[in-house]
């Protein structure tokens, strides 16, 4: 019981704070209204039944309790509007009925007239106030026609009394509006910051789920992404790494953070690396930069780096590509294969078709020498088997050559002087080229530079080029020789004054099998392999060779070798 109690005397609590603090003054008021007039209603039944006021309390205790329940069901604003105009009626209706202007009761307008302001509004206070000085004028009159009883003292003047009580109700109806504006106003304003300050709240929240969210998200994709996500400084050491780093590279995260970017490049990439982490570390992002990476179980994968700095930070993004890697290496030894067939197709169908002449001319004179017992044609037709001979061996020596170069790679470098073979090579051929009259001069430049080649390689490079002076050079020529340093390189020159190489035609003398029809008219014996393999050879020594001709006057071959080999070998 006393719990219930307490829970009638408490306050209701609405959803509406404006609600709820006009509960807070309703109330304890509505409570002691109830309880004052209760009280009266059960004194009045002990008195005269003539009492007149007796219904009138009792109807206002019906009205009290009725504004109560109201009260506690959300009828806030009735329950004032009740409230309010039973006190208002009650006042107006004691004064009349007890003393008129003169009752005691009156000046308890003011008690209404703020409370109407307090819950009410302003305005509605202004208008009770005329309303109350109306009612003070209806019982002045009604005083001095008799309607209501005199005032015993005749010093009471009703219109004095009035006046006075008017003023009093102006002022306080007058300082109530202000009060009330003021503290309106204040409320507006109040209750204008809490709501933005409630909006304000809101957005922030509204903003940190958001970030959350977009964090969780970030974080999400950071550990689920197939791509390896790296966060690092600008010292290379890693801060954070996702899980395909360690799945990849085969190192726990734990390790990961200890180590630095570049320990997990392959020694061959390791220089590269350097400088690309020199870039991003001025600030300089790097984009699809393709490099080995060493595993922790020794195996080595291909990652495609993309990087931005960011501050402080690096942050990295690298993709596996190593099955993409081993794809390409097949499709390039696939295509290799396939162009080696193709070559070799090509080759064995010139070569066999270039044999067949000098084994011809081999059988036909072996026959004249069967059945010829005339030394001079005896000794004609050996010639002829001879020099048929050592286009054979030549065709061999094509062969083989280029069998070694597209097949085995590889040379035996070694350090030496290019004088030296170009007098070999010129010693060798000297007779070849006195037979048609051919002088031959050297320009060998003193102080020439080492190089690293494979001797035997080289000296192909230098008789070929050689054999084709001689070849293509009409009796009574001229070749010359000449070498000479230059910055990095040393550089050989082999000039002759034959037939030229028509200009149509240079642009083809390095390809394979390929013979200008002015070439072929003269019937040397090629077999259109010579050039290609020269440059060949000297391409695989990171050199170059090029080639002048001016057509009826002479070719220049000029071939340039690096001398940095040199000095990386005697280092």
């Amino acid at each position: 019981m006393l719990q219930r109690l307490r829970r009638l005397a408490a306050a209701p609590v609405f959803d509406n704070e404006d609600d709820t603090r006009a509960a807070r003054i309703l109330n304890p008021l509505v409570l002691t209204l109830i309880g004052g007039t209760g009280l009266v209603a059960i004194l009045s039944l002990f008195t005269p039944s003539a009492d007149p006021t007796r219904p009138i309390n009792a109807a206002g205790l019906l009205t009290y309790l009725v504004a109560f329940y109201l009260l506690r069901h959300g009828r806030v604003r009735a329950t004032i509007w009740i409230v309010t105009i039973h006190l208002w009626l009650s006042l107006t209706l004691s004064d009349f009925m007890f003393g008129g202007i003169h009752s005691a009761s009156f000046s308890a307008y003011i008690i209404v007239i703020v409370l109407v302001a307090i819950l009410l509004s302003e305005r509605i206070a202004v208008a009770l106030t005329v309303m109350s000085i109306i009612a003070g004028a209806l019982m002045v009159y009604a005083q001095r026609h008799d309607l209501l009883p005199p005032t015993e003292d005749p010093r009471r003047v009703p219109e004095f009394i009035l006046t006075i009580q008017a003023a009093i109700l102006l002022v306080v109806g007058t300082l109530i509006y202000g009060t009330a504006r003021y503290v309106r106003a204040a409320f507006e304003r109040a209750r204008t910051s809490e709501q933005q300050l409630i909006e304000r709240n809101r957005q922030l929240e509204h903003q940190i789920d958001e970030r959350q969210r977009i964090e969780s998200e970030r974080d999400r994709i950071f550990d689920m992404s197939l791509d390896i996500i790296v966060v690092s400084g600008v010292d290379g050491y890693i801060k954070r790494v996702n899980p395909a780093m360690a799945r990849i590279t085969g190192y726990s995260a734990e390790e990961l953070l200890t180590m630095r970017f570049t320990a997990f490049a392959d020694p061959v990439d390791l220089e590269r690396a350097m400088q690309e982490m020199g870039k991003l570390a001025q600030g300089i992002p790097v984009t699809n930069v393709e490099m080995r990476t060493l595993c922790k179980d020794g195996q080595i994968k291909w990652l495609a780096w993309n990087a931005v700095p960011v501050g402080d930070l690096i942050f990295s993004v690298g993709r596996d590509i190593t099955a993409k890697k081993q794809q390409e290496q097949q499709q390039l030894e696939l295509t290799l294969a396939r162009e080696k067939t193709v070559f070799l197709s090509e080759f064995l169908g010139t070569i066999s078709h270039d044999l067949k002449t000098p084994l011809s001319v081999i059988n036909t004179h072996l026959f004249l020498l069967e059945r010829n017992t005339d030394p001079n044609k005896q000794k004609h037709s050996l010639q002829q088997i001879q020099g048929q001979t050592k286009q054979l061996e030549r065709f061999i020596q094509d062969i083989l050559m280029v069998s070694r170069l597209e097949y085995v790679p590889e040379f035996e470098h070694m350090a030496l002087n290019v004088n030296t073979i170009l007098s070999d090579v010129t010693q060798q051929l000297r007779s070849k080229a006195e037979q048609k009259h051919i002088q031959t001069h050297l320009e060998l430049a003193d102080n020439i530079p080492l190089i690293v080649a494979d001797p035997q390689a080289l000296q192909r490079v230098f008789t070929n080029l050689m054999e084709n002076a001689i070849n293509y050079t009409p009796d009574t020529g001229t070749i010359d020789v000449r070498t000479r340093a230059a910055p990095n390189k040393v550089v050989v020159e082999i000039s002759d004054t034959g037939i030229g190489i028509r200009e149509e035609d240079l642009p083809h003398i390095f390809d394979r099998f390929y013979r200008s029809p002015q070439a072929r008219s003269l019937d040397r014996g090629g077999t259109g392999l010579g050039l290609p393999i020269a440059k060949k050879i000297i391409d695989m020594h990171q050199g170059e060779i090029i080639v002048t001709s001016v057509h009826g006057r002479g070719t220049t071959f000029r071939v340039q070798i690096p001398v940095t080999l040199a000095d990386s070998q005697s280092e």
